[in-house]
């Protein structure tokens, strides 16, 4: 296995919080976290609490993310971040300020991004970020 970080997006554990998870995806993530190679940063952290239903899954959530390893959040990736917004857009390609901050995030600490959101499949095609995608093919 790999000695890379990954971090879990939030689109990750929205999936893997519904009642049936795509086992696939429940696999690798109870896999990466096993292997202490799970990392999270607190825009992952704060979508999911924001999202929560009630008290339980709030904590819940709160003490899963935890006990991942955390990448912070400094102001060199805030620049970074703006940066590769500005570049983003100079090829026509347009993502949400989290999800710029959370690729960021990946390319600063070299970390993989797991995740189910087309966003970062644009980004890693004009970046190089690098993604383990598990968006599910349009209907």
């Amino acid at each position: 296995m790999s000695s890379h970080l990954f971090l879990l997006d939030t689109t990750v554990w929205v999936r893997l919080n519904r009642r049936n998870p795509p086992e696939h995806l429940a696999s690798r993530a109870k896999q990466l976290i096993a292997a202490d190679l799970a990392a999270f940063n607190q825009v992952i952290r704060t979508e999911i609490l924001v999202g929560c239903r009630d008290d339980h899954e709030y904590w819940t959530n709160d003490n899963d993310i935890g006990a991942l390893r955390e990448l912070p959040l400094h102001q060199s990736l805030w620049d970074a971040a703006a940066g590769l917004g500005f570049a983003l857009r100079r090829k026509g390609v347009t993502v949400g300020l989290p999800d710029l901050i959370i690729a960021a995030s990946a390319l600063e600490h070299d970390a993989i991004v797991v995740h189910s959101d087309t966003d970062f499949d644009k980004i890693a095609q004009h970046s190089d970020l690098r993604v383990e995608s598990y968006v599910e093919p349009s209907v």
